[in-house]
């Protein structure tokens, strides 16, 4: 197996967001300026304002921010109710990920829709922007009289005019520096209708204090009513992130015109599956011998992502890729195809 070290350097890397954030550094300066003028770094009124943000940009009633994206889907998860000996239905697009979070809250992924008097959580996981079957998870759900939970949230994403995220209890997201809106590091968010299970997920945040309720002083501390972790967002981030949200519809569009290009220039390839959807964190195809495509585009320096699936591959899709890099990788897949050469 080819190894990254085997690579000078990637012609086409998995994502490089040096032209988007040298774009919008001014804004993202400011708002860290801001952060310091505040003197406070964890889960400050920067955080506070972030989720004011993203909840009026999502519809949902209350947004937590956290330090990632599974912390986020863990405490949505403790949140519920799961817990040691409990099982979660878990839909097929699940990534490893999802599945780590449902196991360190001491329950057990079920991958199939059957349902037993341990069943206590179904979770809808938006794999790479592709968006689950909603109408039938929340069909196990509510036949089970359980909670539907989403997880992989992709911001700009909706479903019946609902974004996405807000079809069950809860939505985890993430703003990992790849993700549709990104940090500058790690850090997440649950959004949420539901103001008990908010409050839940701001107590499990802050090791289960009491004081973490929504419209309540975010630095003060009050006895732990539950045993909880660290997981706060740090106002770095939280201010990179509003500096950012702005330009994140104009993002996405660019994410389509990327995806579009791959569709292009990629329909009609035999072995090969193209996706249809309306956000792109990546594009993911299913590919005939994918474990050798993905070796093959290492090999002519493009950087991919293997998701849990068997035959699917991650392709990059972020706003900075070049017209002439998109088409590098549509040609180096051509040829494997060919059974050319990289």
């Amino acid at each position: 197996m080819l190894s990254e070290s085997d690579v000078v350097r990637w012609r086409v890397p998995w994502f490089d967001g040096r032209t988007s954030f040298r774009d919008a550094w001014p804004a993202v300066e400011a708002r860290i300026n801001q952060v310091f003028d505040h003197d406070k770094f964890v889960n400050g009124q920067v955080t506070a304002e972030l989720g004011q943000a993203i909840a009026s940009y999502t519809g949902a009633r209350y947004a937590v921010g956290v330090n990632s994206g599974a912390d986020a889907l863990y405490l949505v998860l403790r949140a519920v109710g799961v817990g040691e000996g409990d099982e979660v239905v878990m839909s097929d697009g699940a990534e490893w990920s999802s599945v780590a979070a449902v196991e360190r809250a001491g329950a057990t992924p079920v991958f199939t829709a059957k349902l037993s008097g341990r069943t206590r959580a179904v979770l809808a996981a938006h794999s790479y922007g592709r968006m689950p079957d909603l109408g039938a998870l929340r069909k196990i759900a509510a036949d089970a009289g359980v909670p539907l939970v989403e997880d992989g949230v992709p911001l700009g994403s909706r479903h019946d005019g609902v974004h996405a995220g807000l079809s069950g209890a809860a939505g985890a997201v993430s703003f990992a520096p790849d993700s549709t809106l990104g940090a500058l590091g790690d850090a997440g968010m649950v959004i949420t209708g539901d103001r008990e299970l908010a409050t839940r997920c701001m107590m499990l945040r802050h090791h289960g204090r009491t004081s973490e309720v929504p419209g309540s002083a975010p630095d003060t501390s009050g006895p732990a009513a539950m045993v909880g972790v660290n997981s706060k967002m740090d106002e770095i981030q939280a201010a990179v992130l509003l500096a950012r949200l702005d330009g994140l519809d104009g993002a996405l569009a660019r994410r389509r015109e990327v995806a579009a290009r791959y569709t292009s220039r990629l329909t009609g390839i035999d072995g090969l599956g193209l996706p249809a959807q309306d956000v792109w964190p990546a594009y993911v195809v299913a590919a005939d011998r994918r474990d050798d495509l993905a070796e093959h585009l290492t090999r002519a320096g493009v950087q991919t992502v293997i998701p849990r699936a068997a035959t699917s591959l991650a392709l990059p899709v972020h706003p900075d890729l070049s017209p002439g890099q998109i088409d590098h990788v549509c040609d180096a897949i051509s040829r494997f195809y060919r059974g050319g050469r990289a």
